[in-house]
Order: structure tokens, then C-alpha cells, then sequence
């Protein structure tokens, strides 16, 4: 008798230890994002966010996290892009390929954003750049530490400010966009193609989105838009 309660209460502790490895494994390495903005929305961050999902659509975020809206789907059936601007706060523009006899052109198309009413702008020699611009208008940029911190550059003087996950490689990290008004940034998370917002101090870090494609284009009415980007000059 006193065997087979020993053999249990091995049994019993083995399939603790389980469960912890288990729960250890779910939420410390596979789940290493910052808590989502649309679950937990912070009102202090402003403007609106446009990016590219994975299913080819065009997404229009508060990046508060208080709302999001899929505005049109130009690439559900065909073509490829992953370049999206705002022009205003009634209009945004994105880059979209079509291929002929084996050569590929690119060019902008204009959406305007209450009649949905699409304008082709211009063709272009080569694939559209969406290259943000690192420094802030602070005259900050972000750095990423391969050991996993983020730090904030200005003149020489550098601060960490923020930890990214133990088990994520700097290489999985790409700085996207500063905010117009310089308080915050983007951070994109390859793994599972998310958009992260970080303030610039890292005291206030959210998800989001988790289907992104390509890159984000940030919009604070009356502050600017960032990345700068005219489709007229491309």
C-alpha cells in the first residue's frame, strides 16, 4: 500500500512539474509581446496608424487601441504591396506592383478615404521606399542592444529603456516609425508579424496589431505625418 502511494505521489509531482514546464513555456517564451492595445486601450497615444494586414487589406488604427477599420482590400485577389502613407486625415495613397511580359511596375494609387474613390499618381523606376527616418523630432533615435535592450540616443548621451523578452533576439526587432509629435515609437516583432507602440521613456509599451505586413505610416492631426513620404515625387 505504502509502495503504490509513493509511486503516486511521483507520479503527482512529475505531472506538476509538466504542467509548470508547460505554462512557463506558453506564456514566457511564446507569448513575449507587451499586453494589446485593444484589450487595454491608453488614450494618451495619439493619432491614427495605417498598415497592410496579411490578407492584403488596408487597416486604419487608432493606435490608442480604441478602434481599428479595415478601409479597402486592393490586394485580397492579386498584386503585391506592403507601402502604405497617409496624405491627410481624408486621404492615404499605397504602392502596388503589376507584372507584364516578365517586368514588374510599380506605382501609387490614391484612396480617398470617404467615397473610397482610387486615383493612379504615378509609375515608378523601382520598388517604393518605406525607409522611416531614425531620428525623432526630439532629435532621438531608438537603438536595439543585442543582449536585448532598447536604448534612446540624443547627443551623445544614451539611456536603456526598455527590456526586450530574454528569449528574443535583437534580429527580430525592427524600428519602424517614430510618433509625429516624438513621444513615441513603433517597434515591429517579426515572429509574429505584430506592431508594437513604446513610449520614449519605456514607460508605457502595447501591441497593436498582430497581422502586420510590411511597414506603418502615423498620423497626429494638426502635429504631422511620419514616415515622410510623397507619392508626386516618386
Amino acid at each position: 500500500m505504502k509502495a503504490r502511494l509513493y509511486v503516486a505521489g511521483v507520479l503527482a509531482a512529475v505531472a506538476l512539474v509538466l504542467v509548470l514546464a508547460v505554462v512557463v513555456l506558453q506564456f514566457g517564451i511564446s507569448q513575449p509581446s507587451p499586453p494589446s492595445l485593444r484589450d487595454h486601450p491608453r488614450d494618451e497615444i495619439p493619432g491614427s496608424i495605417l498598415h497592410f494586414d496579411l490578407g492584403g487589406c488596408i487597416v486604419d488604427a487608432a493606435a490608442s487601441g480604441r478602434g481599428v477599420e479595415r478601409v479597402i482590400c486592393p490586394l485580397a485577389g492579386a498584386g503585391y504591396a506592403d507601402t502604405v502613407t497617409w496624405i491627410d486625415e481624408q486621404t492615404l495613397a499605397y504602392a502596388v506592383t503589376e507584372s507584364s511580359a516578365g517586368q514588374s511596375t510599380w506605382h501609387w494609387v490614391q484612396v480617398d478615404l470617404v467615397t473610397k474613390r482610387e486615383t493612379t499618381l504615378s509609375s515608378l523606376t523601382g520598388q517604393p521606399t518605406r525607409a522611416a527616418d531614425p531620428l525623432s523630432v526630439r532629435g532621438e533615435r531608438v537603438s536595439l542592444d543585442p543582449d536585448g535592450y532598447l536604448y534612446r540616443d540624443s547627443g551623445g548621451d544614451r539611456v536603456r529603456i526598455y527590456e526586450l523578452p530574454s528569449n528574443q533576439g535583437a534580429g527580430q526587432f525592427e524600428f519602424a516609425t517614430w510618433s509625429p509629435d516624438g513621444e513615441w515609437f513603433l517597434l515591429r516583432y517579426y515572429p509574429k508579424d505584430e506592431l508594437w507602440i513604446i513610449r520614449r521613456d519605456g514607460s508605457v509599451a502595447g501591441t497593436l496589431a498582430s497581422d502586420v505586413r510590411g511597414g506603418a505610416s502615423w498620423i497626429v492631426p494638426g502635429v504631422g505625418i511620419l514616415p515622410r513620404v510623397d507619392p508626386s515625387l516618386q
